[in-house]
């Protein structure tokens, strides 16, 4: 009966494509939030960039450049300011013109919002602290400038801008940067193991929920029953259903949004501890019914308790 159960779990598990190792998924992961980021920035320039092409006037750096140039005599006082990439988008902002074209502000904006994300941060925090205070001043100098436009240029800013603050609440996550700084085998347990809900539905978004989020799926479970086996590798309907409940409802519903494969999770779960638990005759009835039509004939006849079903 567990056999049976067993070989069901291991089918489901194997319907979704999957990594080699949690390294890869691990990889994985960062390369989705590189490319999303990188996606994110180059549509963000390219909506700013419209306005460009009806105004000739641009976004003043002066306050920018002024605290660009004191963050770098901190830098080479040798203060911990932050990160060899906030020292690059320092040399770029002084190097930049008095005034830029809306795109170039975009740009920098974005560079700014990547920063914290490199594991190279010489103290924690100290990068990211530097960029909020650019950003906040550059945030300030753009709408400043916003408010000079004719309305079909302003038009152009409200969507660009709105697409930028959609994007930054994605981006500009401190759980997601910290993800970022880890090494790849210690990604996937930090975002999806020991993840939170929030965290995870940030990363579906990013990955446009298609192969590669099915390959995130895919190792999830395949490292689910890897947990819930014993030492000879026999999988434990108590201990799967333990650790499906510990993952929790919210998180399980971000990471498999689609609500009959959450189901088949649960009923997998319940299908094997009563296969474990109960006389050896029911046991091989349920196994022999669950194999036939799922689960739900079980819980149909009486044999899960209410109690028992999630």
């Amino acid at each position: 009966a567990q056999d049976i159960i067993s070989k069901q779990a291991e089918d489901f598990a194997g319907s979704f494509s999957k990594m080699a190792t949690k390294e890869d998924a691990g990889a994985l992961l960062r390369d989705l939030v590189n490319d999303g980021m990188a996606a994110f920035k180059a549509q963000a320039r390219a909506n700013y960039s419209k306005i460009d092409g009806i105004v000739d006037s641009g976004v003043s750096l002066s306050k920018l450049k002024d605290l660009a140039k004191q963050i770098k005599i901190d830098l080479q006082a040798g203060l911990p300011s932050g990160s060899p990439g906030t020292a690059t988008v320092v040399d770029d902002i002084i190097g930049k013109a008095d005034v830029v074209t809306f795109g170039e502000a975009s740009a920098l904006r974005s560079d700014l919002l990547a920063i914290g994300r490199s594991a190279s941060d010489l103290i924690p925090g100290k990068a990211q602290a530097a960029a909020k205070r650019m950003s906040s001043i550059l945030d300030t100098d753009m709408q400043e400038a916003a408010r000079t436009l004719d309305p079909t240029a302003l038009t152009e800013w409200r969507a660009a801008n709105h697409f930028w603050k959609d994007g930054k609440k994605t981006f500009d996550n401190s759980l997601i940067k910290s993800l970022m700084r880890k090494e790849p085998e210690m990604v996937f347990d930090a975002a999806i193991k020991n993840g939170r809900p929030g965290t995870i539905r940030r990363l579906r978004e990013i990955s446009g929920g298609g192969a590669e989020w099915e390959a995130v799926q895919g190792q999830f479970l395949s490292d689910l029953l890897r947990r819930s086996s014993n030492e000879v590798g026999e999988l434990s309907g108590v201990t799967l259903l333990k650790n499906v409940n510990k993952f929790g409802d919210d998180t399980l519903k971000e990471l498999f949004p689609n609500a009959g494969h959450r189901q088949n999770i649960y009923e997998l779960a319940q299908a094997m501890r009563l296969t474990q638990t109960k006389p050896q005759d029911t046991a091989m009835r349920l196994a022999t019914q669950f194999a036939q039509v799922g689960a739900g004939i079980a819980i149909y006849t009486g044999d899960l308790e209410p109690t028992d079903e999630k």
